[in-house]
This record gives structure tokens, C-alpha cells and sequence, in this order.
């Protein structure tokens, strides 16, 4: 039989913890796999709170009207849609000051 140089103490040493740690990971990843995941991306950062505020304001015009036979309620429900659907419009060109 033929044998090679003598490997001295610390080349040993790093032939075994490469070893050892090609075999620990590929437990390790076989136990723990990646996961992909996805990130959603914030389409809607246009929304600003002043917008959810009208949003929410607009609902109860909304809920008003509907519960009440009064005109002037009703045309500032309209008056207000308009005005807010403008604001939204603006806002995704953020053209808005």
C-alpha cells in the first residue's frame, strides 16, 4: 500500500470540521428547508389617513341618507363623493399639495 505525505495536526483538524460541517448542513437543510415566500408589494401607498377619514365620513353621509327623505342630506352625500373622487384621483398622480 501506498500512502501519502503525512497530513500534519492542523490540516487534519480542517479536513475534519469540513467534513463534519458538510454533513451537519446538509442535515440541517434537508430538516429545515427554505421557504419562498412572496412580498407583497404596497400598491395603495397613495392612501393617506386624511383619505381613510373621508372614506369613513362618506360612509356615515352615506348611511344618512339612506335613512333619511331629506334632499339637502342626499346632494351633500353627491357633492361629497365628487369632491372625494377628485382627492383620489389627485392623490394616485400625487399631484396633491
Amino acid at each position: 500500500m501506498k500512502y501519502g505525505k503525512p497530513l500534519s495536526i492542523g490540516k487534519m483538524l480542517i479536513r475534519f470540521s469540513n467534513i463534519f460541517l458538510n454533513i451537519f448542513l446538509k442535515i440541517f437543510y434537508s430538516i429545515f428547508q427554505l421557504i419562498q415566500s412572496k412580498i407583497k408589494m404596497n400598491l395603495n401607498s397613495w392612501i393617506t389617513s386624511r383619505i381613510i377619514i373621508s372614506y369613513d365620513h362618506k360612509r356615515e353621509l352615506y348611511k344618512e341618507s339612506c335613512n333619511n327623505n331629506n334632499n339637502t342630506v342626499a346632494s351633500y352625500y353627491r357633492d361629497y363623493s365628487k369632491i372625494l373622487s377628485v382627492y383620489k384621483k389627485a392623490s394616485k398622480l400625487n399631484i396633491t399639495n
